[in-house]
């Protein structure tokens, strides 16, 4: 086994972009923990309160260096992203979803 270090600004890089990217949607009820692992890959934990308990859904991203995308694990399905500006669209769905569920139960 091989240990490497990987570069606190690469990190730090993906964790703003994801940041800025969560930030407008963060509001009463919804919050977000945000991991970045490398450069290249990451997670979302989108965490939504509602009058029936807490929900949570979890979104992770690694950047696949042979088509150029960035893709979206959740929930037994992949999401492929030209841009994380398209990571915005599944963060909305995800957090609609989960504001229905804790309505309904």
């Amino acid at each position: 086994m091989i240990i490497d270090k990987i570069p606190t600004d690469e990190r730090t890089k993906l964790l703003m972009v994801l940041y800025k990217l969560t930030s407008s949607y963060s509001k009463r009820g919804v919050s977000f923990v945000i991991n970045a692992h490398s450069e290249y890959v990451g997670d979302i934990t989108i965490l939504v309160t509602g009058k029936l308990g807490t929900a949570q859904k979890s979104v992770v991203l690694v950047y696949n260096q042979l088509t150029s995308e960035w893709e979206g694990y959740s929930d037994g399905y992949v999401f492929k992203m030209l841009t994380l500006n398209e990571l915005s669209t599944i963060i909305k769905s995800k957090i609609n979803n989960l504001s229905t569920l804790l309505l309904k139960i």
